[in-house]
């Protein structure tokens, strides 16, 4: 008869299934894999300072791309709740010529109480994630992990990401060379 069996999971995104195995051999070694996956992230980024100064800069920037972020109080790492209820990040160049458009022909037009000034009361959101930094054993400097927790658009998470790394790092570069 069978002498050994073992049962397994195996994840992937939102998918699970179940693995079973068995052998008829009495002899065969007990093997215990140990759990190294990382649980799963939609978007992580390394950025060469502290966890200290990776927090500032990403709630300096959160606050600039008027994205809502409300910190959790965990030893040893920076937590926070993130909310993105429009796209603030992309089109900067875009978005501020039409500013400064808007500016000097306000006195040409008037505006309607009706339109739009470009931001949403509330009605949905891009998503909504939970952002970690910690320090990074293996490599010099913090680990930044965005998890996607809900919302309409995950790859609006992906962009934000992109964004938020490239602009991040680039004010770490410039304040690096200046000392």
């Amino acid at each position: 008869g069978v002498t050994r069996v073992t049962v397994t999971e195996f994840k992937q995104g939102k998918t699970s299934r179940w693995g079973l195995a068995w052998s008829f051999l009495p002899s065969l070694p007990s093997l215990q894999l140990p759990n190294t996956r990382k649980p799963s992230t939609a978007y992580s980024f390394n950025l060469p300072t502290t966890v200290a100064m990776a927090t500032s800069l990403l709630t300096a920037s959160f606050s600039a791309l008027q994205i809502r972020h409300v910190t959790c109080h965990v030893p040893g790492r920076y937590v926070a709740w993130v909310t993105a209820t429009s796209n603030t990040w992309s089109h900067g160049r875009r978005r501020r010529r039409q500013e400064q458009f808007e500016k000097e022909n306000v006195k040409r037009r008037r505006l309607d109480d009706g339109e739009s000034s470009g931001e949403q009361s509330g009605v949905s959101c891009l998503f909504h994630s939970v952002v970690s930094i910690e320090e990074d054993e293996e490599e010099e400097g913090v680990t930044v992990d965005f998890n996607w927790i809900f919302g309409s658009s995950k790859d609006s998470l992906n962009q934000f990401c992109c964004a938020l790394a490239s602009t991040v790092t680039a004010e770490i570069d410039t304040s690096t060379n200046k000392t």
